[in-house]
């Protein structure tokens, strides 16, 4: 058996505890030239160890190639994208790079009647997920485990400079400058995005935002490194996301962490659990965030709109009304690569 696993389930793979760092250490190769071939006991095992539930998307070389079926959906690797490759990940089975794979999936997205906004979003989510250091894992009492990086948004950026016009191409492109590397956290995926989102989108279009960057800091025992979780240098503000697992000892960890960042002169704004699950109370801090930086707190025609479609495509599935609404907004079997559970 030989598949090339293409767009949103090599996106899937990714986003999984499955894929290895080591992976992208290997060099890509191009699909061979070959019809698909089933095992006898089917394809239930990808759905078993990967998540990826049938049809399974996978790539061929050319049309001739394609065998369309209930567990099989074909794709042609075409020309468009042809300085990006597929990673062994064993048994006969490739994976598209993470950058190829978003890729992909911006394509995938395009051929559905859907807003060009909603689109964008959920590639900037899945960017920003595949370019964190973590990977949702339900076994984990935070919801997450710590990972290597698997995507790299300077790559992804390349390979679309070398790249011909290919459907989703623009969408992607505007989805790669509202992306951020760095994050730690689903929350932090979230509300850096809330954060630098453009106004039209949902978001506060606050720029110049970095994560989890080093501040040497001062303390008693002596100098010391921080890394807070999303942080505008120039203006020296800082926000950090602060859980329902910031407990105890974590607790006053957190406050030594806040009062170094302040005595470097940094704003340092908190947001909790309940605040990033309340629109109108995280509004008012990303408000003052915005005012901070100099960045205009006016919102244009439509913003209440816009960030509900924003929230909506993020966590708010778990509210029956909102639940209902996103179905309207996203195809069904794209649903498990940008859904989140902060």
């Amino acid at each position: 058996m030989t598949l090339y696993l293409y767009g949103s389930d090599a996106v899937i793979f990714a986003r999984s505890g499955k894929f290895l760092p080591a992976f992208s250490k290997v060099p890509a190769c191009i699909p061979a030239e070959h019809v698909p071939e089933l095992p006898k006991e089917g394809l239930s095992f990808l759905n078993e160890q990967f998540g990826i539930a049938n049809p399974v998307h996978v790539c061929v070389m050319t049309k001739r190639c394609r065998r369309n079926s209930h567990q099989l959906a074909c794709h042609c690797h075409g020309s468009s994208l042809t300085k990006s490759g597929y990673l062994p990940i064993g048994n006969g089975l490739y994976c598209a790079a993470p950058e190829l794979a978003v890729a992909q999936f911006a394509a995938q997205l395009s051929r559905y009647d859907m807003p060009r906004t909603n689109i964008v979003l959920i590639l900037a989510l899945t960017i920003t997920e595949l370019a964190s250091t973590y990977f949702l894992d339900e076994t984990s009492r935070d919801g997450f485990t710590e990972r290597e990086q698997v995507l790299s948004i300077q790559k992804l950026n390349r390979l679309l400079e070398e790249s011909k016009r290919f459907p989703g191409k623009g969408a992607l492109q505007v989805a790669l400058s509202m992306a951020h590397e760095g994050s730690r956290s689903p929350a932090e995926t979230l509300l850096v995005l809330f954060a630098s989102a453009p106004k039209e989108y949902g978001g506060h279009g606050i720029p110049g935002l970095d994560m989890n960057g080093s501040v040497k800091t001062i303390r008693s025992a002596g100098p010391h490194t921080r890394h807070p979780d999303i942080r505008n240098e120039q203006h020296k503000v800082i926000l950090e996301y602060n859980g329902s697992y910031h407990e105890g000892q974590r607790a006053n960890d957190d406050d030594n962490r806040r009062n170094e960042l302040i005595a470097k002169g940094y704003t340092v704004l908190v947001i909790n659990k309940d605040k990033l699950f309340n629109a109108n109370a995280l509004e008012i801090d990303l408000d003052t965030m915005a005012a901070l930086t100099f960045s205009s707190t006016a919102k244009p025609i439509g913003y209440e709109t816009a960030r509900s479609t924003l929230r909506a495509l993020t966590f708010e599935f778990n509210n029956t009304r909102a639940r209902e609404n996103t179905r309207k907004l996203i195809p069904a079997e794209f649903k498990p690569v940008w859904f989140y559970k902060p």
